[in-house]
């Protein structure tokens, strides 16, 4: 599916077994043992299971974060979302420019990291940049960069790894919503010279039936999405 190259396992079924594995069974493989019944979740899976502060002193983004990671965590818990949502993935992806004649002329690496991205059975891919600052100036926008970022290195991956109608499906995926500020200490603002339409602001984080609210107003698909390309985006 994926299309990454073959790696060696020790795990040989048989003496005529020489090792040989593609990634997507390696994966496939570790996802079946570790989430059962993955491909049609009933439930929601943090991933990691538990909140780790990267610090022994976290400072107040890495608060912030947990808070919202137990906020999500509690919504898909009352709600049986069938989701995962994972925090702080890592990616490294090349990104190409094409040219006229569809040749390559340069490539550059995205390098960063996902605050949390969820992919959801029946709502496909979402992506959240948390920021623990009080008031959007100036940081409202640098997280949009970020999820225009987040978003690029999915859309990167799909280039560099997939084909036909599986890289057309995901891409898609990938810019159906705008992505999400998370403000969790910033009233929403009120000035109508501004608008901040992908926002989520501390009215919609106080609780699990406030964060219910906003997501059934914002969250919404016609179609379920596809098992491929759900089972790809989970795999990645």
């Amino acid at each position: 599916m994926i299309g990454l190259p073959k790696l060696k396992s020790c795990g040989q079924s048989d003496l005529g077994d020489d090792g040989t594995r593609t990634w997507d069974e390696q994966i496939g493989d570790y996802i079946d043992r570790n989430y059962p019944g993955w491909q049609n979740p009933v439930h929601t899976s943090m991933v990691p299971p538990e909140f780790s502060y990267r610090t022994r002193n976290p400072d107040e983004g890495q608060r912030t974060e947990k808070d919202f990671f137990e906020l999500v965590q509690k919504f898909g818990e009352s709600r049986k979302e069938g989701m995962f949502v994972f925090h702080s993935p890592r990616f490294k992806e090349r990104d190409s420019e094409w040219n006229e004649y569809l040749t390559k002329t340069e490539s550059n690496w995205l390098i960063g990291e996902h605050d949390f991205v969820i992919i959801h059975r029946q709502l496909g891919i979402v992506f959240f940049q948390v920021k623990a600052a009080s008031k959007t100036r100036g940081k409202f926008g640098l997280a949009n960069q970020q999820l225009d970022k987040d978003q690029q290195s999915l859309h990167a991956f799909a280039v560099e790894y997939l084909q036909g109608k599986l890289k057309r499906d995901v891409d898609k995926e990938v810019y159906l919503y705008p992505g999400f500020v998370v403000m969790p200490n910033c009233p929403r603002p009120t000035s109508p010279q501004f608008q901040y339409k992908n926002g989520i602001f501390k009215e919609d984080c106080e609780t699990v039936e406030a964060f219910s609210k906003w997501w059934e107003k914002n969250i919404k698909r016609k179609m379920t999405i596809d098992q491929e390309v759900f089972d790809c985006l989970v795999m990645r």
